[in-house]
């Protein structure tokens, strides 16, 4: 049976850069390292902290998490 080891977490935002020919250009930050253990309710408030020093307006907040296979 496979099993699924937990690694990372990262945060990352996307954020409206301009615009080039009257089309929407977007910008990726993303912060890693983020505890694995932390609730999705801590990890959007810890998004919200961190867009909130953006300059740029913020579009979309997502959650990714890393993790190893094992078999075994």
């Amino acid at each position: 049976m496979t099993q699924k080891i937990k690694e990372e977490s990262a945060i990352k935002l996307q954020v409206l850069a301009g615009t080039k020919d009257g089309k929407k250009v977007y910008s990726t930050v993303t912060f890693s390292d983020i505890n694995k253990k932390v609730s999705d309710d801590d990890f959007m408030e810890l998004a919200d902290g961190m867009a909130s020093l953006q300059s740029r307006p913020l579009t979309n907040i997502s959650r990714v998490d890393s993790a190893t296979l094992v078999e075994g």
